[in-house]
Formats: C-alpha cells, sequence, structure tokens
C-alpha cells in the first residue's frame, strides 16, 4: 500500500497542541549534565567553570516524521560572550550524503558558579538548539546565534531575527522549560496560591527569561503563541479556569 504523504506543515506530534514542538526533556537534561560534569572547578560549594567539551551525544525526533536523530553537542568557551552563553545548531552533509547535526555552546569562558545552576541554565540553550535540531530535514539550516551576534542592538534586527518562525519555535520550547523546573513550579505555585500570579502571561513575566528577552520584539500572532504554551501549563496544573 503506498505511504500517504504528510502535508507541507504536518506534524508526527502526537496529543494535544501546545504550540510547542516536542522535545525529549530527559534527553535535554542527560547532555546538559554530561556537558557541566566536564567543567572545571573554581571554587567552594561545586562550583565549576566551563571547560572545552566535546562528543556529548543525544537525540531528537524529526518533527515531520518522528525519526530519532542523533545530535552531537559540544562546549567552547568564549571570553566575548556578554551574557551567560551563546550557542548554534549546525546541519551538514558528508561525503556519502549523510546529514549531521551539531549543537555548540559557547559558556562565558570565566563564569564561575555553582554546578546545578550551569545545567539549569544549560537544559535551557540545549532546548532551544534541540528544538531546531528536530526540524524537517528539508528545511534550509538558518546562521544565527542564540544570545549572540547582532540581532539584539537595533529593534528592526531583533524583529527578523525573533519573528522566524524557526526562531519562535525554538524560544517558546525554551520558556516551557523554563516554566517547567522543579524550583520554579513550586515557587508558581506558592505565588498563585497568594494571589500575585494571576494568568499565565504573568508566570511568563516573572519566569521566564527567554520571554522577557524576546517580547519588545515579537508580534502580536507570535505573542498569542507564548500565551497558548503558558495557558496550556496553567490548565494542566490545575489552576482557576481563566475568566473566574
Amino acid at each position: 500500500m503506498r505511504r500517504r504523504r504528510r502535508a507541507l506543515g504536518e506534524t508526527a506530534r502526537k496529543g494535544p497542541r501546545t504550540g510547542v514542538l516536542e522535545v525529549d526533556w530527559t534527553n535535554v537534561a542527560t547532555a546538559a549534565y554530561e556537558v557541566v560534569d566536564r567543567f572545571k572547578s573554581c571554587g567552594a560549594d561545586d562550583t565549576v567553570k566551563p571547560a572545552e567539551v566535546g562528543s556529548v551525544m543525544t537525540y531528537v525526533r524529526d518533527a515531520q516524521t518522528g525519526k530519532t536523530r542523533k545530535v552531537m553537542v559540544s562546549a567552547i568557551p568564549d571570553q566575548e560572550v556578554k551574557h551567560f552563553a551563546r550557542a548554534e545548531h549546525r546541519r551538514y552533509t558528508g561525503s556519502k550524503k549523510q546529514v549531521f547535526h551539531d549543537i555548540v555552546v559557547y559558556p562565558k569562558a570565566d563564569l564561575c558558579m555553582p554546578r546545578d545552576d550551569w545545567r539549569t541554565k544549560m537544559q535551557f540553550v540545549l532546548t532551544h538548539e534541540l528544538t531546531h535540531a528536530s526540524e524537517a530535514e528539508k528545511q534550509k539550516p538558518r546562521q544565527g546565534e542564540r544570545g549572540g551576534g547582532n540581532v539584539w542592538e537595533d529593534y528592526e534586527s531583533c524583529k527578523r531575527y525573533v519573528n522566524n518562525p524557526r526562531e519562535v519555535a525554538a524560544f517558546v520550547a525554551e520558556a516551557r522549560q523554563e516554566l517547567s523546573t522543579s524550583f520554579t513550579v513550586k515557587r508558581i505555585d506558592q505565588l498563585v496560591r497568594k494571589g500575585v500570579v494571576e494568568k499565565p502571561g504573568d508566570m511568563l513575566t516573572l519566569f521566564s527569561d527567554s520571554w522577557n528577552t524576546v517580547v519588545p520584539c515579537i508580534t502580536p500572532e507570535n505573542r498569542r503563541r507564548f500565551l497558548k504554551m503558558a495557558a496550556h501549563l496553567w490548565e494542566q496544573r490545575g489552576y482557576k479556569k481563566l475568566g473566574e
């Protein structure tokens, strides 16, 4: 029997549509831990700073076909990084036309902080880049640096960058991860009970660095994608229905 070809934009995603490309969070966490575990000690209380790391392997599922895809992750400390880290997803074709996927993270070279903090932040970065790695193979790669380059220096550059469909998908996935750490979930629960957090958008404003980074440049349509994701988490966690 002839296999039906997926329509353009159709994906292998199962379950409720939340506006987020599905990335296996266990794979994200494992890769983040393996990278950070190779960082160097820089003080007491298990504080570490970046060291060069290569050949950490993880996996994603192709968003269109559902097939498993291998991704190699490496880290290269960078003195010029302005924030915590910048990163890039690279896709290239080998001599036998195999397609390979790499993620390179450039953590701030002289940043010394607790290992657990590095792990958490690394998970956010890898969530973003692995979302890119999960995209359909036929899509043309787009060069860009998360948290780096000159895309944040003026409004028009920022607007073009963050509203690119691929970047929106990656930033939404990253924001969801930021709202889903065990510490953040507990803190949101506390603030909901106190009436400080009253709606899904409050969660983004208070606990998502990626949301606060892109919101000055994002279009109303793409803003709704973030809010849809947050509303899904709000409902999933059993908070009061919107409008009550």
